[in-house]
């Protein structure tokens, strides 16, 4: 979760006895138990170096204790943060099949265009004596073209995938991308397959933008479908080696 609701009255109403290391401790602890979506593991030690805070373990092993109160399986949980990140999760996972159900609209309407101005014709050249045989003319039928690849559908499915997910959208495709997307089609040979690529990108906590930045970033690394369709970086991702 990249934002949260933050009621001014109550968060006073519960801080006001905390001190002011107390207070900057508990703050940075709730934002980063809403970024992760996850409750703290290990020791309070462990927790403070998390959050940036090492020298102020005993202010950090505080606020812990009372706002964050141990499962006793070596997990710091804090309630009204869960019921936030399941009804937050739960939203994502209602519009994430809303998008995939529109998407599925969307191809199903376009084969029905597609359909209704097709007419259905044999291409059927005069019949001879030659081509007789008991009687049977021999029809020669043209083989149909392969399907091309539905770059556009597949960008469109990305975008409403990035929207909920808060990913770069696809602003334009470039010959690159189309390229790229021509490519992994042989990989993914559907657009429900591509729905299932897409919801695996969301799980990853790197590729989401849920990660700590790193690598002399300043914000989390957050995938772009250009990004995800190169053939080295997908198979990283089919490897498992971008979560």
């Amino acid at each position: 979760m990249h934002y949260y609701q933050f009621n001014i009255g109550d968060y006073k109403s519960h801080t006001s006895g905390l001190s002011l290391i107390e207070d900057i401790a508990y703050r940075r602890l709730l934002d980063l138990y809403y970024l992760n979506e996850r409750p703290f593991n290990g020791c309070s030690t462990d927790v403070a170096r998390e959050i940036g805070m090492r020298e102020h373990q005993e202010e950090v092993e505080y606020v812990l204790n009372k706002f964050f109160p141990s499962d006793g399986n070596g997990s710091w949980i804090n309630k009204r943060a869960e019921e936030e990140v399941r009804a937050y999760r739960m939203k994502k996972k209602t519009a994430a099949a809303a998008g995939r159900a529109s998407g599925k609209a969307r191809r199903s309407k376009s084969s029905e265009r597609a359909f209704d101005s097709v007419e259905p014709t044999i291409n059927q050249e005069p019949i001879t004596s030659n081509q007789l045989k008991d009687n049977v003319p021999t029809v020669r039928v043209k083989t149909p073209r392969s399907s091309p690849v539905p770059a556009q559908e597949i960008v469109n499915n990305w975008n409403d995938f990035a929207e909920i997910n808060r990913l770069p959208k696809v602003v334009k495709i470039t010959n690159t991308l189309r390229a790229q997307i021509r490519q992994r089609w042989n990989d993914i040979p559907s657009l429900e397959q591509w729905d299932n690529f897409f919801d695996e990108i969301g799980s990853s906590r790197f590729l989401s933008g849920k990660a700590p930045a790193g690598n002399g970033r300043t914000q989390p690394f957050r995938a772009t479908l250009l990004w995800v369709t190169k053939e080295t970086n997908f198979a990283k991702i089919a490897a498992g080696e971008c979560n």
